[in-house]
């Protein structure tokens, strides 16, 4: 799978993944109707407290626009390489 992701992205298969989890991420913590314990649990996170210590890791404070912005550079690399390989 990450080479498949490689040739057609340029990203091998673990960035997409931690794309789309920190992306998903931020989206979740972004709905102020769910707690950090729903989040914890739809993220499938055994406790709070290791989601806790993930989401400081992951994000720390100030890198939320971060994240955002590279999970939509990841989207746009996608949908380039998905539109290239129509045109061919």
């Amino acid at each position: 799978m990450s080479q498949v992701s490689r040739t057609i992205t340029g990203l091998p298969a673990s960035q997409w993944i931690q794309f789309y989890a920190s992306f998903e991420l931020v989206s979740l913590l972004n709905d102020t109707t769910k707690t950090l314990t729903e989040v914890s649990d739809l993220m499938h996170f055994e406790n709070v407290s290791h989601f806790s210590r993930y989401v400081k890791k992951t994000l720390g404070k100030e890198q939320t626009v971060t994240v955002w912005w590279t999970a939509v550079t990841a989207f746009l690399i996608i949908l380039k390489s998905l539109l290239n390989r129509e045109d061919n």
